[in-house]
């Protein structure tokens, strides 16, 4: 190993088998250039190189002190390669190891040559002389052949700050680890940026902001990154610009509930990507935050703010094959919410949701929307709602529905619509509801006191499901429906 300004210190020898240990020696050695020859100790920790002393090689002699026994070994080597100022502690570890017994003037050793895996775990102190480590700021100096010596980072309980840039470009960094009761509440912009092998990170309850990018995202081209985990009670408010731009292989992150916006492109081209939940605390995502996520298709919306819907419908529309589940807290769809979504393909309502009504035009031209469950919680929904879905094949109502009033032209131009069965629950039905051409049958669960602006409606005519269509969407198509 060629010395770079850091000492080096026999860290640990673990064996997975060891007979008879009170017979074994163990001594730690490194080659001594002055006198050509090896210094060995017996404590692991003694042996330490200099600074700035070129290259070394370290050595362990392993004697069987009765040779009339019986001794064997196995297992791994690492030495701990620790820096002048105690932020790193960096493990060489030796993966291949041959073994060669000789007897030498009575004595009976075995030495070992061995294949090193640089394992280049740095942890950072707490302290330094006394004063607290708060924050972890980046070393411009550094070349890009030591960011890449890097493997793993610990950072401790009393870092507040991650600043920008602090690991950036970091490429062979595989793991970051935070102490429990981490207090950390900010991570700059960039500080992961260009982590490539970084494939999980969990990020602590604590970090309530991930700052705004100039240039680069907080794990913006982390490539390889896999996962991301936000502790429970999780207090982050914002997913800032970029974020997590250019993560391709990012498969799974749940936002959490803390989050109330979510920036620009802040998942920008995570192609990988193909389910998202949005809680209801947030009330703004930002142009392009889900730009070239090419396979998310599905999205759960536990809000429907307006600053939300906009670029969910755009992703809707760019993507096609959207699959749309609502939250059970929501309780409104609004007025235009998914109008004209052409690529909203299903929307489901999560187990017990709280919906009341489906606003006017809620749904209307959502053109390759093919089928809907109406929540048994909806009283209302409101004119034009599902207009001119002209894929719409499938409308049905959850058991125990408590709808009651269905608007105006609610299916109007439900051209692929040839079914549907009304609650017993409604009581009424406004003018051109079901002006669809090819409904051929309505069931109604409560046929009794039916009666329309002209005439009233035997429980008879409504018994056969083909005439009752007939009825509702010809015949008495421009007069109200109401039940007494």
């Amino acid at each position: 190993y060629t010395n770079t300004g850091i000492k080096h210190y026999i860290a640990s020898m673990d064996f997975d088998a060891l007979l008879d240990p009170v017979n074994m020696k163990v001594e730690y050695g490194i080659w001594d250039y002055a006198t050509n020859s090896v210094k060995y100790s017996e404590q692991r920790y003694a042996v330490v190189v200099p600074e700035n002393s070129g290259e070394r090689s370290y050595w362990i002699r392993i004697s069987i002190i009765n040779k009339a026994k019986a001794a064997s070994f196995k297992g791994s080597f690492n030495w701990l390669l620790s820096a002048c100022n105690p932020q790193s502690a960096d493990y060489l570890t030796l993966t291949t190891v041959e073994m060669q017994a000789t007897d030498t003037a009575g004595e009976y050793q075995v030495s070992f040559a061995g294949t090193g895996e640089y394992v280049g775990q740095v942890v950072f102190p707490s302290s330094v002389n006394n004063s607290t480590v708060t924050a972890i700021v980046g070393n411009g100096s550094l070349t890009q052949e030591q960011k890449n010596q890097v493997r793993s980072v610990y950072i401790p309980a009393s870092v507040i700050t991650i600043e920008e840039d602090a690991f950036d470009s970091y490429k062979k960094l595989q793991t970051v680890t935070f102490a429990d009761n981490s207090q950390l509440t900010t991570i700059a912009d960039g500080a992961f940026c260009g982590c490539e092998s970084l494939k999980q990170i969990k990020i602590p309850a604590s970090v309530k902001y991930f700052e705004e990018a100039n240039a680069c995202g907080v794990f913006y081209g982390c490539k390889s990154l896999e996962k991301v985990i936000f502790e429970d009670n999780s207090q982050l408010t914002i997913i800032s610009y970029f974020a997590f731009g250019y993560c391709e292989s990012l498969t799974e992150i749940e936002i959490p509930a803390s989050v109330k916006s979510i920036g620009g492109n802040a998942f920008n081209n995570c192609e990988s990507l193909t389910e998202i939940e949005i809680p209801g605390s947030v009330t703004s995502i930002d142009e392009d935050a889900f730009y070239g996520c090419s396979n998310l298709k599905n999205v759960t919306l536990n809000t429907l703010h307006e600053n939300v819907l906009h670029e969910i419908t755009n992703l809707a529309n760019t993507n096609g094959e959207m699959h749309l589940t609502i939250g059970a807290s929501v309780t409104t769809i609004g007025d235009d919410d998914f109008s004209s979504c052409v690529g909203l393909t299903s929307v489901t309502f999560a187990e017990n949701s709280q919906l009341i009504s489906i606003g006017r035009w809620a749904f209307a031209y959502c053109e390759t929307l093919t089928e809907i469950e109406i929540p048994a919680s909806v009283t209302t929904i409101y004119e034009c709602a599902f207009e001119e879905c002209e894929a719409l094949k499938k409308v049905t109502f959850a058991e125990n529905s408590q709808l009651t009033w269905i608007g105006r032209d609610a299916f109007w131009g439900c051209g692929s619509l040839t079914e549907i069965v009304i609650p017993a629950s409604v009581d009424t039905i406004e003018d051109r509801a079901f002006n669809c051409e090819n409904l051929t049958s309505v069931i109604f669960e409560n046929k009794t006191g039916w009666y329309t602006d002209s005439t009233d409606i035997t429980e008879e005519q409504l018994s056969d499901p083909a005439n009752a269509a007939i009825l509702l969407k010809s015949t008495y198509m421009e007069d109200w429906w109401c039940r007494e």
